[in-house]
């Protein structure tokens, strides 16, 4: 990803108060960082090329008229091959509003500043895919793809939010989709944006959507029509995706459904592509009964692709991408394994298998992975009858019920016993906070 970093202010802007702020966004890229400077607008970009097309190194700062705006994007829809994604969304919004979104498929986030409105536009993707933090105070707004790009920085409130704490100690439904663990740093609202104006010597902020999930909803005669609608939405998500990039990109197997049906549509793709799964190599471990690598072992077979086995050997000396990345000084005494959980490694199930994952496949020349992770959301997504009824789908909650009933006596009132024992059970499970010792 690209590292896109800014601040708008109704004082003057010193450059030397924001230096952590560019240090951290410029950690990302691989192109030179490029800058935009006023008395009272600072915006910046660290690009990432994940397109080997005729734009060139220049093209990452987009400027028109009186507008100028940076973004970390890759645009899976259709792109002039001499213009780059990030000025193609640009000039979406300069020319057709920020509602022309609604119809650029890809993954952004972004900023444009207009000198004449004295406004400063922050926007992110349908789905909030790229990060894009800001903070807000009286007289000034800053950005950043880095979270420590802000909190970098002295004068930032950096209190922290205990209600988010709270929220995800007991691993429950964050309190929203804009919140952060900083009770003063916020994040861009996916398929949303945010228009600041200091136009009267303060910051006003007016927040709206040009996209809302949900809104559209398929129906179909019958369970046939839509695993076929799946199957087609399932391969056209991978396959603009990879054809999104000319350049190498990976591809996890963990066993699984998910990164399965992945690796399986891109190899019938012939894409350049580096398959890798963190677990043991077969030869250095031999299968077991039920053991995940059969699986990949068997993927690979009817694919004709090779999988390249990490071993879950997590070793911060031999993939120190990390520590070369970072803007931090160390000296011997942390040049050891607790440096990077204690700063970049968020606490989370899967983090050592992503953080070597993503060593690896950089060491290999990939520029993005596609992953089985989260999987239950996507391809193999079983949802509880409860969620039918939650989302307001009444009769199709019914339905499901009542076909769970298929070959009992009576059919009628075991449906109902059915339907009452999961609003019973479902609902206090699903809608409460799970109690987690730690």
């Amino acid at each position: 990803m690209s590292g896109i970093y800014g601040i708008a202010s109704v004082n003057t802007v010193k450059h030397f108060d924001y230096s952590n702020l560019k240090i951290w966004n410029e950690n990302y890229g691989d192109l030179p960082a490029q800058q935009y400077s006023t008395d009272h607008v600072l915006l910046g970009i660290k690009p990432e090329l994940l397109k080997d097309n005729s734009v060139t190194a220049d093209s990452f700062l987009s400027k028109c008229d009186n507008e100028v705006g940076v973004s970390d994007c890759l645009l899976f829809s259709e792109v002039p091959a001499d213009v780059s994604d990030e000025k193609y969304i640009f000039g979406a919004i300069c020319n057709n509003g920020i509602d022309s979104l609604s119809n650029i498929n890809g993954d952004f986030a972004g900023a444009v500043w207009n000198s004449d409105g004295n406004e400063l536009l922050l926007y992110r993707d349908h789905l909030g895919v790229r990060p894009l933090f800001y903070y807000l105070d009286d007289d000034k707004v800053i950005f950043s793809s880095d979270l420590r790009g802000i909190t970098s920085l002295d004068y930032v409130d950096t209190s922290l939010d205990e209600s988010w704490v709270y929220y995800n100690v007991v691993s429950v439904e964050f309190p929203s989709a804009t919140d952060t663990e900083y009770k003063y740093i916020k994040c861009v609202p996916p398929g949303g944006y945010i228009r600041f104006s200091f136009a009267e010597g303060s910051v006003k902020a007016q927040e709206g959507k040009y996209w809302i999930a949900g809104n559209k909803k398929i129906r179909m005669k019958d369970r046939e029509a839509y695993a076929k609608e799946l199957r087609r939405l399932v391969e056209d998500a991978v396959k603009i995706r990879a054809n999104a990039t000319n350049l190498r990109i990976g591809a996890e197997l963990s066993g699984g459904l998910d990164s399965g049906v992945i690796s399986l549509i891109l190899a019938q793709m012939n894409k350049d592509c580096f398959y890798y799964s963190w677990s043991p190599s077969p030869d250095d471990l031999p299968y077991a009964k039920g053991d995940e690598r059969l699986v990949i072992n068997d993927i690979c077979e009817k694919a004709g692709i090779k999988c390249n086995y990490g071993g879950l050997k997590i070793s911060f000396l031999d993939h120190d991408q990390m520590k070369v990345r970072s803007p931090l000084s160390f000296d011997e005494k942390t040049d050891n394994m607790a440096f990077p959980f204690k700063y970049a490694f968020p606490c989370y199930l899967n983090t050592s298998q992503i953080y070597e994952t993503a060593a690896v496949m950089q060491e290999n020349g990939v520029k993005f992975i596609f992953t089985g992770h989260s999987g239950d959301e996507g391809i193999s997504h079983r949802s509880n009858p409860y969620e039918l009824y939650y989302n307001h789908e009444y009769l199709r909650y019914l339905k499901l019920m009542y076909a769970r009933s298929h070959n009992k006596k009576h059919k009628i009132l075991n449906t109902l016993k059915l339907t009452i024992q999961n609003q019973k059970i479902m609902r206090s499970e699903l809608l409460h906070p799970i109690p987690y010792n730690e």
